[in-house]
């Protein structure tokens, strides 16, 4: 797995398009500083805790997630980023059942647990060479 591969497989999967969080906790908040790195679309947060509603994580609106068919409609080519610790299969057969394709969502938690088992390997580490996310 080349690091800088994956990163521009992830970048080019997202770049140019309107991206939902779902999960404004730490891995949303986390994937918030990504996307701002690289200037990604950022259009709404997604999270089922009703303590969030109404919220904002910066000027980004944190919804519910009765919200998603909404949004959906409103941006065509929406795509979904999973930063959640729990309920990943429930999400993900929601978004199925919305009408999302396996290319309108990718699973952050995981493409990061990848990217630090890949950088955890001792044939991989050179910290002279380290580019993270």
């Amino acid at each position: 797995m080349n690091i800088r591969n994956s990163k521009e497989i992830l970048l080019r999967k997202i770049d140019g398009r309107p991206i939902v969080i779902w999960g404004a906790r730490m891995t949303g908040i986390g994937f918030a500083r990504f996307a701002k790195k690289y200037n990604l679309n950022v259009v709404s947060y997604i999270d089922s805790d009703p303590a969030f509603t109404g919220m904002h994580i910066g000027s980004i609106p944190i919804n519910q997630t009765n919200s998603m068919d909404d949004l959906k409609k409103k941006y065509s080519n929406l795509v979904v980023v999973l930063a959640v610790a729990l309920k990943e299969d429930e999400i993900l057969c929601t978004l199925k059942n919305l009408g999302f394709k396996k290319d309108d969502f990718i699973n952050y938690r995981k493409a990061i647990r990848d990217l630090y088992q890949w950088y955890a390997s001792p044939k991989n580490i050179n910290l002279n060479s380290v580019d993270f996310l």
